[in-house]
Order: structure tokens, then C-alpha cells, then sequence
């Protein structure tokens, strides 16, 4: 008799443990200001995947109006020192920049823009809200890059102009602080 109520008690806790470790679905809203060498700028993300124990992983996408507006497709992971509801984390976003011109940045000087790599990591402190949603605020170091074509012609009084149309590129990489405030649920 001792040997079974052993044996049930056993597997209520193993089926217990396993409860607490499906995975279960996560999304991330958040919003924050951009802090660099070119100034100010505001940035909104949203982030959907999967938490496995101390662990977020999933596919995020950003809205970036820092120097030039662009939208970052990126993988997100973030992970809790503690398995409690609130605490800190270590975060880290990856993956690409894709441009998004306005018409004037268009129009002047025939501006072409090409992507690059985007990158975004830090420290953050979640605060338990009810129904299982956070608060949380987190502080790290942002970085964007992306290139840009841009071509103009010699202006001279005579039509057409005598000399060909120069174009250049330059590559930029903006690096950042990034500061955010965001809710889990």
C-alpha cells in the first residue's frame, strides 16, 4: 500500500513538473527612444513566440525612425534569471534592415536605399501585472545598417548636359542606446 500511494504521489508530481514545462505562446509589445550620435529617435516593436521555462524565443518586427525610417525583421530571445513572474532578463534581437523611404527622401537627389544587418541587445526588469501580463523595462545597445545610392547631375544652362550624372554610395551603421518600455502577455 505504501509502495502505491508512493508510486501515485510520484507520478502526480512528474505530471505536475511536466505541466510547468509546456511551452506556451508570448507576445511582446514595446516602445522606446533611440539615443545616438545622430540624435533622437522613436522605435516600436512587437515580438510573437514561444516561453519554455526561462526562455523566450520568437520573430519580431520593429518600426525604426532613427535618421532614416526602416523596418527590422528580426529573431528575439530573452532569458530570466528566475522562473518567478517577476525579475531580470538578458535579451537579444538579430536579423535584417529593410529601408522604408518616405516619398521626399525618394524624390531628392534619387536616393536608393539597400538594407543591412540589424542588432539589439541588453538587460531588462519584468513587473507581474494580472492575468498573467508584465510590465517590463530594459536598457541596452541598439546598432542599424543600411547604404544609400545617390546620384546628381551637373547643372549647366545648356540642354542636355554635357556631363554624365554622378552617382555615389554611402554605407552608414548607427549605433545606439536603446531604452524601452514594453508589456508580455
Amino acid at each position: 500500500m505504501k509502495n502505491l500511494l508512493a508510486g501515485v504521489v510520484l507520478v502526480f508530481a512528474i505530471g505536475v513538473q511536466a505541466q510547468k514545462a509546456k511551452p506556451q505562446f508570448t507576445s511582446l509589445v514595446q516602445g522606446g527612444l533611440l539615443e545616438g550620435e545622430q540624435g533622437s529617435a522613436f522605435q516600436l516593436k512587437a515580438i510573437n513566440g514561444v516561453k519554455y521555462k526561462n526562455w523566450i524565443g520568437g520573430i519580431g518586427v520593429a518600426l525604426d525612425y532613427y535618421q532614416s525610417r526602416s523596418v527590422p525583421l528580426f529573431l528575439a530571445v530573452r532569458h530570466f534569471f528566475e522562473p518567478t513572474t517577476k525579475g531580470v532578463f538578458l535579451y537579444a534581437d538579430g536579423g535584417y534592415n529593410f529601408p522604408w523611404q518616405t516619398a521626399e527622401q525618394k524624390s531628392w537627389d534619387y536616393q536608393e536605399a539597400s538594407g543591412g544587418f540589424y542588432g539589439d541587445g541588453g538587460l531588462g526588469y519584468q513587473f507581474p501585472l494580472r492575468n498573467k501580463s508584465f510590465l517590463f523595462l530594459s536598457a541596452g545597445y541598439s546598432q542599424k545598417a543600411y547604404s544609400g545610392k545617390y546620384a546628381y547631375a551637373t547643372v549647366l544652362d545648356i540642354y542636355p548636359s554635357p556631363y554624365p550624372t554622378q552617382t555615389y554610395k554611402i554605407d552608414y551603421t548607427l549605433r545606439r542606446v536603446s531604452l524601452q518600455l514594453g508589456l508580455r502577455f
